[in-house]
């Protein structure tokens, strides 16, 4: 009988020393699967950080150094408190413009751009309450646009630049009839924002201010725009 316990008592920690090397086994096979799981979602997510981080860098001039080259810009605005002539009072309404511009960027900071603008287009002018006509205003515009690349999608700019435009006034039967065309010249000054939408095209919405005058300088229109507009760089 003794023996046989012993003999017993052997089998159980063979038995124990099996069943505890099997679950060690376990474990091992456990974390060997969890790291064979894991690696290539791993794999995944980097690839998509290095891929996303290569579109930020590729399409956002200001973390591009080499981002140069021509764009176009095509713009629609609204014209409003358009002080056409102070010494008179006349007023125009708000209109409707537009905007088509060719430009150049030389680095993430400084562009140019030139093009038409059409400030106004036949817009009901009144003086006090009565309508005593309708005018036109438009003309060539190039501008410098400094950019301020403070967020990765999102850049505030200034534009500064110089237009000449042709106004053409017709007035109506009761107050005379006829039409006069007058040259105009004169500076721009405007600040916006500027945001990426995807590689090659941007959104810009922005205020452009235009302070006009004639060759005389006896007539000094003033015209605030506010505009928002597509650009592509190609």
């Amino acid at each position: 009988m003794v023996v046989k316990k012993h003999h017993q008592k052997f089998i159980f920690d063979i038995k124990g020393m099996e069943y505890s090397k099997y679950f060690e086994m376990l474990k091992i096979m456990r974390q060997i699967l969890l790291l064979l799981f894991l690696s290539p979602l791993s794999c995944a997510a980097l690839t998509v950080g290095e891929n996303r981080n290569k579109y930020v860098i590729d399409s956002y001039p200001a973390m591009n150094n080499g981002d140069r080259g021509k764009y176009l810009n095509v713009t629609s605005s609204s014209t409003f408190n358009s002080t056409l002539d102070s010494k008179f009072s006349l007023v125009a309404e708000s209109s409707s413009s537009y905007g088509v511009y060719l430009g150049y960027q030389f680095n993430k900071i400084l562009s140019v751009e030139g093009g038409y603008t059409s400030l106004l287009t036949d817009t009901i002018v009144k003086a006090s309450s009565n309508a005593i006509g309708t005018t036109s205003i438009s003309g060539g515009e190039v501008a410098m646009l400094i950019n301020f690349p403070a967020w990765q999608l999102l850049s505030p700019f200034i534009r500064v630049g110089s237009a000449r435009m042709l106004e053409t006034d017709v007035v109506n039967a009761a107050y005379g009839g006829g039409s006069t065309k007058t040259s105009l010249s004169g500076n721009v000054f405007g600040v916006g924002f500027q945001f990426n939408i995807m590689r090659g095209l941007y959104l810009r919405v922005g205020y452009n201010s235009y302070n006009l005058k004639d060759t005389p300088n006896t007539y000094t229109p003033h015209l605030q725009d506010m505009y928002g507009s597509l650009i592509y760089k190609y």
